[in-house]
């Protein structure tokens, strides 16, 4: 997955010519996807929703999905931004939001039921804090990312270790 832009909404860039940030954005997806290489392309933005202003990246034809980054592990924000974007953007999806070791499976259940995904785009890093690291932070006693072996998983507190149980069940 590629990120075309991060909050450009948020930014104030695109507010004196949108149309020409919106074209950017658009060619950038479109260089990316005219690579060698098959991925998707996306955009998230500032806030809980999508606005009208933000709704015409989310039908570009180089921009796969776009959504808000919520910052929110309230059950109800999270299916009212994923309902939300579902008429919004190709695919309903939340591209970053708290993920507090406690809340991982709750909010990934909650856009799962609501027809969408929540995107966990920190696991661990040198300014990330307790709602933001999934994986533990160093001051806690988790291991920093720059220290993990390849192909071996890393120490995790509890809520990290139910994400990774967390599954749907295939039915054959």
């Amino acid at each position: 997955m590629f990120q075309d832009y991060n909050e450009p909404n948020g930014t104030g860039i695109g507010s004196t010519q949108p149309s020409l940030w919106v074209d950017l954005i658009n060619q950038l997806g479109g260089a990316v996807k005219s690579s060698n290489y098959a991925v998707a392309t996306r955009v998230n933005l500032v806030g809980s929703r999508i606005s009208s202003a933000d709704s015409p990246i989310g039908s570009l034809s180089n921009v796969d999905f776009l959504g808000p980054d919520t910052y929110s592990w309230n059950v109800s924000d999270i299916a009212a931004a994923i309902k939300d974007t579902a008429t919004k953007s190709k695919i309903a999806y939340i591209p970053e939001s708290y993920r507090t070791n406690s809340y991982l499976t709750v909010i990934a259940a909650t856009a799962l039921v609501n027809g969408g995904f929540v995107n966990y785009w920190q696991l661990t890093d040198s300014w990330a804090d307790t709602n933001h690291s999934p994986y533990g932070i160093p001051s806690n006693g988790y291991p920093s990312y720059t220290t993990w072996t390849l192909s071996t998983i890393p120490t995790m507190p509890e809520g990290a270790k139910r994400m990774t149980r967390f599954k749907t069940r295939s039915t054959r």
